[in-house]
Order: C-alpha cells, then structure tokens, then sequence
C-alpha cells in the first residue's frame, strides 16, 4: 500500500505546472543570489575600500549558498504546504483517502516524495551554487574546492534541513488544511516572529537560543548558537524534534478529523 501510495502521489506532483516552475525557481534563485554575492565580493575586495571591506563575508560554500537558504527554502516550504492543502482545496482528498484507507500512509507517502524532491533540488541548487559564486568571485574564490570536506558538509547540511522543512510543513498543513494560512503560519514564524521575540525585554535573551529555523541556520553555518545549551549537533536534533512533533500532529488530526 505503501508504494502505491508513493507512486500516486508522485504522479500527481509531477503532473502539474507549478511543480515544474517551483523546481526552476528554486534553482533560478538560488544562482542568482550566489552570482551576486560573488560578484559583489570581487567588487568589494578589489575597491581596497576598508568599510567595503568589511561588508565580505567569508569566501567559502555558507556564503555560496545563502540564495537557497533565504529563497529557496521558502519555495519548498510553500510547496509542500500545497501538496496538502490543495487536495482540500479542490475536494479531491476524499478520493485520496478512498484509494488508501490509512491515512498516516497518505501524510507519510506525500513527505517522502517531496522531501527527496527537496533533497535533491537541496544538493543540485548548493553545488552549482559553489561553482557560479566561485566563478564570480574571481582569485578570491580561487581556494574555494567545491567538493572539499567542508563544502560536503554544507550540501549534506542543507539537504537534512530541507528534508525537515518539508516534514514540518506537511505537518502545519495537515493542522490548518488552509494554504494561506499554512504559509503564513510558516513563513512569519521563520521571517519575523523569531527575530522579534529576541527583543523582549528580559525574556529575549533567555529564550534565544531555542528559536527552532535559527538553530537550523546554525546547523547548516556550523556555528554554535548563542544562548543555546548544545553545538551544532543539538541544534538539528532540535528542529528536528520540533519538525517530527508538528507531522505527529498533523497526522493526528488528519486521522481524526472529516476530511
């Protein structure tokens, strides 16, 4: 059942437009975002300017790949929210559940084709990421080894993030089963809300370093996270228990719930 489920679900993402376009959109941006951060290094670094300077981040795949970071991850976010939510939609969940009774098979069977769909785009868009910034940046990327230990690192990094963001995704839009709502719930909670709670007086600082989307930034920049009890390991561990929570959740209420 399992399979089939699979094999259905990944008919009816492959057979839609927006499926295709997001895929390229996602690719698009991400080396649009690396040209430009590589390109602007160059510009800043040959200037000899000290307060342009200052303004380079450093030369390696973190800087690369923040075009699907920022971008990116928010297509995959969005599309996988769809998966669900447009089944509601357009009241065809109910021929879903007809054609497999168990329900978690249904929210399990749409994250796995997503979640690859999204690993793969993850380690197709960072890797080309590497070489266009590499490209651009000159002499000053020319150290930069695109498929060095710590560039692998970031791909892998990137890919497991990816992967549960899609998870958690699914999971949220079981719950609301309203794309616009799903989406924003998201999308502001990564955006906004876990900038904004730092500037809660007193309580800001105390609560930092358990904002789940940071510790998954701080995953992928192996860089520990200020205000957090655990390195960079804790911190996949956690937005990967955040992630697993919101699907059991979600698969809940689908199980639970009319459709």
């Amino acid at each position: 059942m399992m399979v089939n489920s699979i094999r259905a679900e990944w008919t009816k993402l492959a057979s839609t437009k927006s499926f295709a376009w997001t895929s390229i959109l996602i690719v698009v941006l991400s080396w649009a975002f690396a040209a430009l951060m590589g390109w602007g290094s160059k510009t800043a670094l040959d200037s000899m300017d000290p307060e342009d300077m200052t303004d380079v981040p450093k030369i390696d795949a973190v800087a690369a790949i923040q075009g699907f970071e920022l971008f990116g991850v928010m297509v995959i976010i969005i599309m996988a929210t769809l998966l669900v939510t447009t089944e509601y939609r357009f009241k065809t969940i109910n021929e879903t559940i007809m054609m497999t009774p168990k329900r978690p098979i249904i929210a399990i069977s749409k994250t796995i084709v997503y979640g690859l769909v999204a690993v793969v785009l993850s380690f197709f868009s960072t890797i080309t990421s590497v070489l266009v910034f590499k490209s651009l940046a000159g002499d000053y990327g020319s150290e930069m080894k695109v498929l060095s230990g710590s560039s692998a690192r970031v791909y892998v990094t990137t890919a497991v993030g990816a992967l549960l963001v899609v998870v958690m995704a699914v999971g949220v839009a079981f719950i609301v089963r309203q794309t616009a709502g799903a989406i924003a719930i998201i999308l502001l909670w990564k955006l906004v809300l876990e900038d904004l709670i730092t500037l809660i007086p007193k309580v800001g600082k105390n609560i930092k370093g358990y904002r789940p989307f940071t510790n998954l930034s701080a995953w992928v920049s192996d860089a520990k996270l200020d205000g957090a009890p655990w390195g960079t390991t804790g911190s996949i561990i956690y937005f990967a228990v955040w992630a697993l929570v919101l699907f059991a959740i979600g698969v809940a209420v689908f199980v639970k719930r009319d459709a």
